[in-house]
């Protein structure tokens, strides 16, 4: 069996407005080369009869109508967002068959015949019957032409009769096994991260399905790495009018990669069935580019603190004051003075973080530890202040770790 799928470009699905003659259709709008529009299609005698269009329709499938056994076309639309509550204003075909008038299938029980001639010429031959279906619950349509002669140009037009402007793809194919056809769009091309060394972030993988049947995403191509964790839940379903999302978890590494911490890469979502008309355009997208950073914790540490250095001394000179009656006496007063002073003492600790060495901190201290004297700071306020910076820094992962450290180092040395 064999199928063709639309819009033919494949990029992007095709958007229609009302049909202005919705149930009804005069020869001269049924007038079409082949490819001359993504909503009026022609196919040949040959397509019909020999490509592969037609086959038996004697496979019973889940959510079908049951077969007939007659030799017969398959057209399948899937529209979307919402189906239209009235049956009038959900989507259909219009069907001429060279010389014959033209048809709309419309929602009768009742097959709606098609001739080669006009209705007034007694010569004329039923060349097929058509059907329409009922919607699925994921707003895809089914409509069988049971073809009796393979004869003569037909052309096929779809048709919107819904009010609201709608995106559809459909599907021409011999078998309900083609007539479902994928159609795939990644609408997350792009994922960027930016993470601390040893730590993870996820970032939302979204595929919709604008086709006519269901695919499962199943891998990644090529697969991500050691840097990611395996999605938690492939293989997912992806229903026609439909989107999944995908959890795609970064695991930073505890040293950035050279030059500056970033790699990029790209990769594939592979379905089954494989969608084998998806690109790497936006509207039938399959592709998505990664990149990530990675912050070394230093970095972090020693960002954080500069940001947050009014506040932590604030806070700082204020808890010392509380628990200290003595010094709250002697420097209350000259409060402004005293938050000055000791801003003096946390850069040092901030520069060993960026640095991830004591060496700039052992470089300060005797220099600090005569300037703290000369200030009439006791030592146990001086321990204090770096005691409370690290109970109240607010980092995490590696970068607590870094400014824990030297912190403590600071502690100690003054103690």
């Amino acid at each position: 069996m064999s199928f063709r799928l639309y819009p033919s470009s494949l990029i992007t699905p095709l958007t229609l407005a009302i049909d202005p003659q919705p149930n009804s259709e005069p020869g001269s709008d049924l007038i079409a080369l082949p490819g001359a529009s993504d909503s009026v299609i022609s196919l040949s005698q040959a397509d019909i009869a020999g490509n592969g269009l037609t086959g038996l329709d004697n496979v019973s499938a889940p959510g079908d109508p049951s077969p007939t056994s007659l030799m017969t076309l398959f057209i399948r639309i899937a529209m979307s967002g919402a189906i239209p509550l009235l049956a009038d204003n959900q989507p259909t075909v219009a069907i001429k068959i060279a010389d014959g008038a033209p048809k709309v299938v419309t929602t009768n029980s009742a097959p709606i015949s098609l001739y080669d001639k006009p209705d007034f010429d007694l010569t004329r031959t039923q060349i097929a019957d058509a059907i329409w279906y009922a919607p699925d619950p994921n707003n895809t349509y089914l409509i069988k032409l049971f073809v009796y002669v393979a004869s003569g140009l037909w052309t096929i037009k779809l048709k919107n009769r819904d009010a609201a402007v709608r995106q559809f793809t459909w599907a021409i194919a011999g078998s309900l096994k083609d007539s479902r056809q994928p159609w795939m769009d990644v609408s997350t091309p792009v994922l960027t991260y930016e993470a601390q060394t040893h730590d993870s972030v996820s970032q939302p993988l979204t595929v919709a399905n604008y086709g006519t049947g269901a695919f499962e995403i199943t891998s990644l191509d090529p697969p991500l790495g050691s840097t990611f964790a395996p999605p938690p839940v492939l293989p997912v379903t992806v229903y026609p009018n439909h989107s999944q999302t995908v959890q795609i978890t970064f695991k930073a590494p505890g040293t950035p990669p050279a030059p500056d911490g970033k790699r990029s890469t790209s990769t594939t979502v592979v379905t089954t069935p494989i969608d084998t008309k998806a690109t790497t355009t936006a509207g039938h997208n399959k592709q998505v580019v990664i990149t990530t950073t990675t912050i070394s914790a230093n970095l972090i540490a020693s960002t954080q603190l500069t940001n947050k250095t009014s506040l932590l001394v604030g806070g700082a000179f204020r808890s010392l004051v509380q628990t200290n009656p003595v010094i709250g006496a002697l420097h209350g007063q000259r409060r402004g003075a005293c938050l000055r002073d000791l801003s003096y003492f946390l850069p040092p600790v901030i520069e060993s973080c960026r640095q991830g060495s004591t060496h700039p901190f052992e470089q300060f201290f005797p220099g600090m530890k005569s300037t703290y004297t000369a200030l009439g700071i006791p030592t146990s306020w001086l321990k204090g202040f770096y005691q409370y910076i690290r109970n109240h820094h607010v980092l995490t992962g590696d970068a607590t770790i870094v400014a824990n450290t030297h912190l403590n180092y600071a502690i100690n040395a003054v103690t």
